[in-house]
């Protein structure tokens, strides 16, 4: 009986990912998109406005309520002689409210980040965050979408990184590979 047990088991762990796999569609779409921010930093109180784009992300569906996301921000700031320079790598899972991407879809992402720094001068410091976000894409036509989103993260402290938290508002645009 426990021989016939652990086989079920083994069916059972071995067929997920063809169930899974089963209910993506035969060619789920690749989400292509760009976003514009606005980023209130709450200490130090500031407001940071990035437009027309402040990072470009690629969604990946492997369900049709889940997707997965990577998203690059690049920064650069020159003034007064000096350079800042910021790369930020997010890697981020959405679940969508509802599975067809051709309707209004409600999404939470949460989100993980890297991030690091290079200040004229300085050896630079790297960062990591935790967020989450929720959303919405809103549909244009077959292939396009806008996609606002509202999302909080926090910046953990380290030798060379205080805490920070943000709320940041994402405007985003989204083409979809079909």
């Amino acid at each position: 009986m426990p021989r016939l047990a652990a086989s079920l088991v083994a069916v059972v762990i071995l067929a997920l990912p063809v169930v899974a796999r089963a209910q993506v569609s035969s060619d789920p779409p690749i989400e292509f998109g760009a976003d514009a921010s606005v980023t209130a930093l709450f200490d130090p109180g500031a407001v940071v406005l990035n437009v027309p784009v402040s990072a470009v992300r690629v969604g990946f569906f492997v369900m049709p309520r889940l997707e997965l996301e990577p998203r690059l921000n690049l920064t650069v700031a020159k003034g007064g002689g000096n350079t800042f320079t910021e790369v930020e790598l997010t890697f981020g899972v959405l679940y969508h409210l509802t599975p067809s991407y051709s309707q209004s879809q409600t999404y939470f992402r949460p989100f993980a980040s890297f991030a690091s720094t290079k200040f004229s001068g300085s050896d630079g410091a790297s960062a990591v965050a935790a967020g989450i976000g929720l959303g919405m894409k809103k549909p244009i036509g077959t292939r396009f979408a806008f996609r606002p989103e509202l999302n909080f993260a926090h910046t953990f402290a380290d030798d060379d990184v205080e805490d920070e938290s943000r709320m940041q508002l994402l405007l985003g645009f989204s083409v979809y590979s079909h």
